[in-house]
């Protein structure tokens, strides 16, 4: 291993989940979203004192991925999230 090479890094395993809502959502709008399932990923485990859940928002790109891999799934399959 030469000095100038960067030491390999375990990609971030994400785990898609889902949530199933057969109740009505009120929109600020007026509008209403009814029997809707919500998609989302966690990383990790939360903790005992459940603090360290972060949140990330970003409903602009019709996906729940954010980063990292899914299980199975090779480092350079990610499409250059890490």
């Amino acid at each position: 291993m030469s000095l100038n090479a960067a030491p390999e890094s375990t990609p971030l395993i994400a785990t898609p989940q889902a949530m199933h809502f057969a109740q009505v959502l009120p929109l600020q709008s007026g509008a209403s979203l009814r029997d809707y399932t919500l998609a989302y990923e966690t990383y990790g485990s939360l903790n005992a004192d459940r603090s360290n859940a972060v949140l990330v928002c970003h409903a602009l790109n019709a996906s729940h991925h954010v980063a990292g891999v899914y299980e199975g799934q090779a480092k350079n399959e990610a499409g250059g999230t890490t």
